[in-house]
């Protein structure tokens, strides 16, 4: 398969005009008075959307007296609009939240944006027009979105009950019922046997988030044989809206127990609809064209479907396509399926469905729909502690309702997002490094950052290949297990042309939800989310990991041997991406796992000395748990290992020796970072000490860096000498270097970057431009 690869220089004019004029769009927010900043929604899916569902972190800057409240929102035309506000992190020592979550009904036009106004809270927000209602019942909960009722019960998961009213009249009674009470199925086949979630014993329910807008219910259980054996868990993440005709569900499956490696035959979801083989049922399908569905009235023995088996091929079931329409298959458009009865429908959608193949989407003339995950026939082996996520949208209709077809796929394609402008989330603290001069300000460097951001989007929108089949994500890069992550040779003397996979070993989804901020151009939140994914359910495990986060697993083979390797004890470290995505858009499980994996620092640090790394990725690690819960424990342990680093490069000639310069500059990244938070005298000099040490051995002022481009990373020790000492020298050196990266042709090396080399150049690269901190 061949790559095309996009060229900076050919873009780079049109990158920097689309920075200049959001500069124009999103001016800088003013930081004293009464606090008032933009917000733009943006649509993607080219789709009118009304009144749908947006969740967006409102970054707060430390001391801000505008924030310590909820702000209050405003649509295009001046209205009030109802939210709900939740705190996310804490500044320490500090009563006001870092973040505050807002999740608010949005309209935006298709291929377009709409602009709401952010102010000071000074009153509390209007109640929407319906609210939710969540209720405690036996054994459960129930929750009431206006037109749905879902029941919870934790003896009889995943769904217990489900109703339907669309006149929003909450008249859920039998002839609204959706749903065969008990009438879903979550289960899989190894050989011969059969592990369900409805024979273990009963799941944990957990109200992760409610309020009038939006509830997240989490649910937690295990698989489970007639004995109650089984080394499978679930945790399933169910999102309802106020108001809404669809739910939002998220299935994690985790391999538990102490064999290294399980074969799954077959897993599947299953809903049984209400009125089975006595309605007459119509199924509908995405046929691969935009837009374009097919639908056939099934019989009640009969069914239809459509199956993924690899990234080139697609086949429908009791349904005609017409060849025409498979020319150009579009992802999204094939990932989703609709069952009809005499008065409602259920359309379900799968997300990354051709992605993520195997998959099967069955829908019969009994009443069920089912989604295999793992279709029979196309067993998958699963490694101890790896996991697999699957979103699902339940989608609920009339009758008589096409809308639904136009929303469901647009789903699968991108709903719309929120975004301030860049300067806000800089100004507040988000980045770990500050990045942008304002062109007023410092006009002779302002060229270069626009150069640099153009550079770093082309840099990482090559990682994933030529766009195909309506999605950015290259089919070199889908499966089961290796969507979210990329595929790279790597040429050793010993081992030429090997191929591995575990490329988000430097936290690339944290590159990536930055570079959505800085540019607002959504396809780079397209490109995070299944890398965030994979994170978590991949990265973060290994074969003899259970359910704990541990190494990373290198889930195809070793570089090195060709067998399934552990990675690097440093591999785990790393939770920045995780812990953003809860900030930015809400996500439980980033959160979570930003946790769990600042616990695993805290129970086992993985310093190596000889790969400094180890302590500026521990240092990131658990200040990331420290920034999100508030916890002394973190700081401490992130103490501990500022000062384990600080006594070896005391020891040290060159510094942090190691054989590759970057790693001295990932343990600088991490004790600069260390040093804002606590102002330490001694951090500062150990990071002067090591600095001028790397400068003097490793400093080349013919090349342009200190030893190569690994040298880059460190930027972030740079710019702070600069700033507390004012030696011209080091902001002069870290210019130099950038100078030298940016005057280079990737296009001439015969090569893009890989995810490694980006991930490494640009993590603290623009810290040496003048910003707030």
């Amino acid at each position: 398969m061949s790559f095309r690869r996009v060229s900076w220089q050919r873009v780079r004019g049109r990158l920097i005009f689309s920075l200049l004029l959001a500069a124009l769009v999103f001016p800088a927010a003013r930081l004293e008075g009464n606090w008032e900043q933009l917000l733009v929604i943006k649509e993607r899916a080219g789709v009118d959307w009304r009144q749908y569902p947006v969740t967006i972190g409102i970054p707060v800057p430390r001391g801000e007296p505008g924030l310590t409240s909820p702000p209050r929102l405003f649509d295009p035309w001046g209205r009030e609009v109802p939210v709900q506000a939740k705190s996310a992190g804490v500044w320490p020592g500090e009563e006001g939240p870092r973040w505050w979550l807002l999740t608010f009904l949005a309209s935006v036009n298709r291929k377009g944006s709409a602009r709401y106004r952010l102010v000071s809270g000074d009153r509390a927000a209007p109640a929407p027009a319906s609210s939710l209602v969540i209720e405690e019942t036996a054994g459960g909960l129930s929750v009431d979105t206006g037109t749905i009722l879902l029941e919870l019960k934790a003896d009889k998961p995943i769904f217990h009950q489900l109703w339907f009213d669309p006149s929003g009249r909450r008249n859920y009674q039998d002839e609204n019922r959706v749903l065969v009470p008990g009438g879903d199925e979550l289960a899989l086949r190894i050989g011969d046997e059969i592990f369900r979630a409805q024979w273990a014993a009963p799941a944990v329910i957990i109200l992760e988030e409610e309020g009038p807008i939006k509830a997240v219910i989490k649910l937690q259980g295990r698989l489970c044989d007639l004995e109650g054996k089984g080394d499978f868990t679930y945790t399933c993440r169910i999102e309802a809206y106020a108001g809404a005709p669809y739910l939002q569900v998220d299935l994690t499956l985790t391999a538990g127990g102490r064999r290294d490696w399980l074969t799954v035959d077959e897993a599947w979801i299953r809903w049984a609809l209400a009125g089975g083989k006595a309605q007459k049922w119509t199924a509908t399908l995405g046929s691969g064209e935009e837009q374009r569905p097919v639908d056939t009235v099934v019989d009640p023995v009969g069914h239809a479907g459509v199956q993924a088996t690899s990234s080139t091929e697609i086949t429908w079931e009791g349904i005609t396509v017409p060849s025409s329409r498979q020319q150009e298959t579009k992802a999204p458009a094939v990932g989703w399926g609709d069952l009809t009865g005499e008065a409602w429908g259920v359309a379900l959608g799968v997300q990354d469905f051709w992605q993520q193949y195997p998959k099967r989407l069955l829908l019969t003339g009994g009443g069920e729909i089912r989604a295999e995950l793992i279709p029979a026939g196309t067993a998958v082996r699963w490694p101890q502690g790896a996991a697999k996520t699957h979103r699902f949208f339940l989608y609920l209709h009339t009758r008589r309702d096409r809308e639904y077809r136009r929303i469901i796929e647009a789903m699968l394609t991108g709903t719309p997002v929120g975004l301030l402008a860049a300067s806000w989330y800089e100004q507040a603290g988000v980045f770990a490094q500050p990045f942008a001069p304002l062109p007023d300000e410092h006009p002779e460097e302002y060229t270069e950052v626009m150069l640099l951001k153009a550079r770093s989007q082309v840099d990482l929108v090559n990682l994933f290949g030529p766009p195909a089949h309506g999605v950015r994500i290259n089919p070199r890069y889908w499966g089961f297990f290796n969507y979210g992550d990329l595929e790279t040779a790597f040429s050793g003397t010993q081992n030429p042309g090997r191929r591995y996979w575990n490329n988000n070993c430097y936290d690339l989804p944290y590159l990536l939800l930055q570079e959505f901020i800085r540019t607002g151009d959504p396809v780079f939140l397209t490109l995070a989310g299944p890398a965030l994914t994979h994170l978590g359910d991949v990265d973060l495990v290994h074969p003899s990991g259970g359910d704990r986060v541990t190494p990373g697993l290198d889930h195809v083979n070793s570089f090195r041997t060709g067998e399934l390797g552990e990675a690097e004890y440093f591999s785990y470290a790393k939770n920045r991406g995780l812990l953003l995505s809860y900030y930015l858009f809400g996500d439980y499980r980033g959160r979570e796992l930003a946790i769990r994996v600042a616990d695993r620092v805290c129970l086992h640090d993985g310093v190596n000395p000889w790969e400094p790394r180890t302590f500026g990725l521990g240092i990131l690690a658990t200040l990331a748990g420290y920034e999100v819960t508030g916890e002394e424990k973190y700081l401490r342990r992130a103490d501990e290992l500022a000062r384990a680093a600080l006594a070896w490069e005391k020891k040290q000639e060159t510094g942090f020796p190691s054989d590759f310069i970057y790693q001295a500059g990932l343990a600088l990244e991490g004790l600069v970072e260390y040093y804002y938070w606590q102002k330490d005298p001694a951090v500062f000099a150990a990071i002067k000490s090591a600095v001028d040490k790397g400068i003097y051995h490793f400093w080349d002022p013919e090349v342009g860096y200190l030893q190569n481009e690994g040298g880059l990373t460190f930027s972030a020790a740079l710019a702070l000498l600069h700033r507390e000492t004012g030696e011209e020298r080091y902001r002069e050196i870290g210019l130099r270097q950038i100078r030298t990266f940016l005057a280079s042709n990737p296009e001439t090396q015969g090569r893009p970057l890989t995810a490694k080399e980006v991930a490494l150049i640009y993590r603290n690269i623009y810290s040496l431009f003048p910003a707030a901190r």
